[in-house]
């Protein structure tokens, strides 16, 4: 069996060089090796379980290496038995190259096994070969990767700042992040209330009923911030999710109203007008559907009506529980 592949790797032909000569980094990438370790200069004592086909085995055995030239250049010989399941040896030769601040890592092995493996199949052999290999080289690149950032010290600006990204995101995943939304709540409802005794904005039925949605939502948050467990906190996030998509809905509406009123505007009846007379199966039709009230725009910041804000606060009210929702359920 004869196997040849090239391989870049992400650091320095000396980085490279001395993991190849490491036996700790050797032996944490070698699939299924449980000892790798120096009997004497250049020569190792390797115990490896593995299983080719239906045939499990450990195989023990020595590796030695020859035609040293560092930091370019090495060749191994190999020799294992595993008993009654079979034996393996060969050669490999092991060459990198630079290539800038990185190099490419060229190999070629020539082995033979006997026994019982060699019943197998050559081609199962082949594959299995090969699958070894590439997990080989996926972990010593994962193993040169990680120990070059633990020896690149990080500039200070940013471990600070990525103590304090993980700081806030602590803090989110605890009650916090389930208050946010009812604190944005909270501001909103005051904003409202203020515009109402200084500008003397009306609230018609929509915005009353954004207004209860957002008292619901403040509510919610609350409950959830001072409950244990993860059980309350995702029932937390739904409902808060669901409340804020009736409260887009609703904004989204009365925008609608806003950008194309009726061409008859009537009056009609205020929200508790309308709540007190009719059935709620009959109330709430009419209250999306809206009164000529809905329809006018009494205060605009940016462009933007108060409908139109409230739609953009509960869309992201939605987005933002999502969001903690995926980064509770990771952190689980």
């Amino acid at each position: 069996m004869e196997l040849s592949a090239s391989r870049p790797l992400p650091v320095s032909q000396a980085v490279a060089w001395a993991a190849l000569n490491n036996p700790e980094i050797l032996q944490a990438c070698i699939p299924g090796c449980e000892q790798f370790e120096a009997t004497e200069p250049n020569v190792y004592a390797a115990r490896v379980a593995l299983k080719i086909g239906p045939v499990a085995a450990k195989f023990t055995g020595k590796v030695s290496l020859g035609d040293i030239q560092p930091p370019e250049r090495y060749a191994l010989t190999f020799e294992a038995s595993a008993g009654v399941a079979g034996f393996g040896k060969g050669q490999a030769q092991v060459r990198l190259e630079p290539q800038g601040a990185q190099c490419v890592l060229h190999y070629t092995v020539q082995a033979q096994v006997g026994g019982k493996i060699a019943q197998i199949g050559q081609r199962l052999i082949d594959g299995v070969a090969k699958s070894l290999s590439e997990e080989f080289f996926r972990k010593f690149e994962e193993q040169l990767v990680a120990r070059q950032a633990a020896e690149t010290p990080a500039p200070v600006e940013e471990t600070t700042a990525q103590e304090a990204s993980g700081s806030v995101l602590s803090h989110l995943q605890g009650p916090w992040g389930l208050l946010a939304p009812g604190v944005l709540g909270t501001g909103l409802i005051a904003f409202g209330l203020l515009l109402q005794a200084i500008e003397g904005v009306v609230p018609c039925p929509m915005c009353i009923m954004q207004r209860l949605l957002w008292i619901a939502l403040v509510a919610v948050s609350l409950l959830g911030a001072f409950a244990q467990g993860r059980s309350p906190a995702r029932l937390t996030l739904l409902a808060q999710a669901a409340i804020a998509l009736a409260g887009a809905f609703v904004a989204a509406r009365q925008s609608w109203l806003q950008w194309y009123p009726p061409e008859v505007v009537s009056c009609g009846r205020d929200f508790y007008g309308i709540v007190d007379t009719f059935p709620l199966r009959e109330a709430l039709p009419m209250l999306l559907k809206g009164s000529g009230d809905c329809s006018a725009v009494d205060w605009t910041f940016l462009g933007g009506s108060i409908a139109n804000w409230s739609f953009l606060m509960f869309a992201a009210t939605v987005l933002y529980v999502a969001w903690l929702w995926r980064v509770r359920r990771a952190a689980a």
